[in-house]
């Protein structure tokens, strides 16, 4: 198909560690969150992917943590909000967006977006979370120049941490850092 996209995935798998700088933010401690992993994966192919995030906690975290991942989408990606409302329903996910998304419109008259992930918590371990997010490839402005296409950048998302005994999110002062998940966009001749 001429003009068509069809979406490839460069993924780098990635580890991050938190460091708090000996604080303990709602009884969490420095050993808690260095103790924490996060990874990422893209999978499927073509436009319609997914992207999955695992949070494991490994020592001195309560069996009750709650966790949030707060995404920020590029204006290539879109996450549909009625896939979303379905995977709720089916999975318990839960995906908030910060604005309204237009299905069909194509990269290059989108805007990027939020979304608030909750990632649901592991049924054989306690202290596992993790978020299969449906993400699709919006379609790229035609090339006549040649072009074979548009790497595009997904960005790591920020981590947020709740105990039972916290009134509010805890986040540490130092960023995880993530390896990035790429996918590209590519334009067929």
């Amino acid at each position: 198909m001429k003009g068509g996209i069809f979406c490839t995935l460069i993924l780098k798998l990635a580890l991050i560690y938190a460091v708090l700088a000996g604080k303990e933010p709602c009884g969490l401690t420095t050993q808690c969150l260095e103790s924490i992993t996060v990874s990422r994966e893209l999978r499927k192919e073509g436009f319609h992917r997914e992207l999955v995030t695992s949070v494991q906690c490994v020592s001195g975290f309560p069996d009750t943590l709650h966790t949030l991942l707060i995404e920020q989408m590029p204006r290539e990606i879109y996450m549909d909000p009625y896939q979303l409302a379905s995977e709720e329903q089916e999975t318990g996910l839960q995906v908030l967006l910060d604005s309204d998304i237009d299905l069909e419109a194509p990269a290059y008259v989108s805007s990027g977006f939020s979304a608030l992930v909750y990632p649901l918590q592991g049924l054989s371990c306690s202290r596992c979370f993790q978020a299969t997010v449906p993400i699709h490839c919006r379609y790229q402005r035609p090339s006549g120049s040649g072009d074979r296409g548009e790497l595009i950048h997904i960005q790591s998302p920020k981590l947020l941490l709740r105990a039972p005994s916290c009134e509010s999110w805890a986040s540490p002062p130092i960023p995880f850092m993530l390896r990035p998940v790429y996918m590209a966009a590519l334009h067929r001749p």
